[in-house]
C-alpha cells in the first residue's frame, strides 16, 4: 500500500460561549459515539490544524481552548476504528460538563493532575484526581457524565481501544502477560465497571512526551501512534502488577495564593503586570510564586497577562467604537506602535485587520 499523507490548516470558528463541554460537545454534540465525533473533526469541526495518514489509518487534530474560557490546549488522534485518544493540558475557568455515550470499548485514562467526577448509573459519584490510572468500560447504549473541575491544571491523556484489537495486542505479548491483563479487563463488566491503578514514573514520562511533541502532519501521527501504544503497554503491566511503587509523582495541588495571583492579572488589563508587587499582595517570594504559576497554569505570568490583554485587545477592535491608538492604551501600551507589534506577533495579523472585521 502506497503512503499518503495530508496536512492542511483549518480556520478555527468561534466557539459559542455557552458551550460547556469538552471536545465531543465541541465537534458533534454530547452523548455521540467516538466515530461520529472524529467524523465531524475531519469534516472541519472547528479545530487549528487537522492531519490524516490513510496508509496508517491515521487521523489527528490538534486545537486550543477559547481563551475566552480558559486556557491549554487538546490533540486527538484515532487509529482507524479501532483506538481513539484525547490528550489535553489545559486549565478551565468554569466547570465542564460532558455526556458520554457507552460503547463497550475499554478506557485507559491517565491523569497527571486534574479533578474529573463521573456520575455512575447507580447515582453515585467516581471521583478521578490526577496522578491515577483508570481503566473504565461503559456498556453499549449506557450514558453517563462527566465533569471537569475548574482552575486545576489537567494534563491526562485518554485511550478508546475497541475489545477486539485490544485483545489482538495481548495475543502478541508473553502468554502469562495477556492472560492476566485479559483477565482482569474481563471482569470489567455491568453498565459502567472500572478499576483504578497507580500512576508509574514511565506512564508520567509517556504522557508528557505526547504533549511535549510539536511536530504536525505525518511525523507527528506516527509518533502519537507509538506513544499511544506505549502506554497501553505500561497500563497492561500494571494492570498485571507490574508497576513500580510511584513515590516521585507528587499531586499537583491548587494554592489558592497561586489562584489570588492569576485573579490579579485578569483584572490588570490596563497595565503591564508588575509581579514583585502581586507576589507581595498575595504573600508569598517573587520566584516561588513565578516557578509555581508555570507549573500549574503551564505558562509564565507574563505570557498568561499577554494572553489576557491581547483577547481583551482584540474584542475590542472587532466591536469597532475605538481606534486601535485607544485599544493600545486599554490594555497597557503607552505607544500604538509597540502594541501593534505585539499584536501583531500574537495573532499574525495587524490590529487594522480586526478592526475591518468590524465594518471600520
Amino acid at each position: 500500500m502506497t503512503l499518503a499523507a495530508h496536512h492542511r490548516p483549518v480556520r478555527p470558528k468561534s466557539l459559542a460561549r455557552s458551550a460547556l463541554g469538552l471536545f465531543r460537545a465541541q465537534f458533534a454534540a454530547g452523548g455521540k459515539p467516538l466515530e461520529e465525533v472524529f467524523a465531524a473533526v475531519e469534516a472541519g469541526a472547528p479545530q487549528i490544524v487537522y492531519s490524516q495518514d490513510p496508509g496508517h489509518r491515521l487521523r489527528g487534530a490538534r486545537f486550543n481552548v477559547d481563551r475566552s474560557q480558559g486556557e491549554g490546549v487538546w490533540h486527538l488522534l484515532s487509529v482507524g476504528r479501532d483506538m481513539y485518544v484525547a490528550m489535553t493540558d489545559a486549565v478551565y475557568d468554569k466547570p465542564r460538563l460532558e455526556t458520554v455515550a457507552g460503547e463497550g470499548k475499554f478506557e485507559f485514562y491517565v491523569k497527571l493532575s486534574g479533578k474529573l467526577s463521573i456520575e455512575l448509573p447507580c447515582g453515585n459519584r467516581l471521583a478521578v484526581e490526577g496522578p491515577t490510572c483508570l481503566v473504565l468500560r461503559a456498556e453499549q447504549g449506557c450514558t453517563f457524565r462527566e465533569q471537569l473541575e475548574p482552575l486545576a491544571r489537567e494534563i491526562c491523556v485518554s485511550v478508546h481501544c475497541r475489545p477486539e484489537f485490544l485483545r489482538g495486542l495481548l495475543a502478541d505479548m508473553r502468554p502469562a502477560i495477556a492472560e492476566a491483563a485479559w483477565g482482569t479487563l474481563a471482569r470489567l463488566t455491568g453498565p459502567i465497571s472500572h478499576v483504578q491503578l497507580p500512576v508509574t514514573p514511565g506512564m508520567v514520562a509517556c504522557v508528557r512526551g505526547m504533549l511535549a511533541w510539536k511536530h504536525e502532519g505525518r511525523l507527528g501521527l506516527l509518533y502519537k501512534e507509538a506513544k499511544t501504544l506505549e502506554l497501553v503497554s505500561l497500563v497492561v503491566d500494571a494492570l498485571c502488577g507490574k508497576h513500580e511503587t510511584e513515590a516521585s509523582v507528587a499531586r499537583e495541588k491548587s494554592d489558592p495564593r497561586i489562584d489570588r495571583a492569576r485573579n490579579i492579572l485578569q483584572g490588570s488589563i490596563a497595565e503591564i503586570p508588575n509581579i514583585a508587587c502581586i507576589a507581595r499582595t498575595v504573600g508569598v517570594c517573587e520566584s516561588k510564586l513565578k516557578r509555581d504559576f508555570k507549573a500549574h497554569f503551564g505558562k509564565t505570568m507574563f505570557e498568561y497577562s499577554l494572553e489576557r490583554r491581547m483577547l481583551v485587545a482584540l474584542d475590542m477592535l472587532r466591536a469597532g467604537n475605538l481606534p486601535v491608538r485607544a485599544v493600545a492604551e486599554a490594555v497597557g501600551y503607552r505607544h500604538h506602535t509597540s502594541f501593534t507589534a505585539a499584536f501583531r506577533r500574537f495573532y499574525g495579523f495587524l490590529p487594522k485587520a480586526a478592526a475591518r472585521e468590524a465594518g471600520r
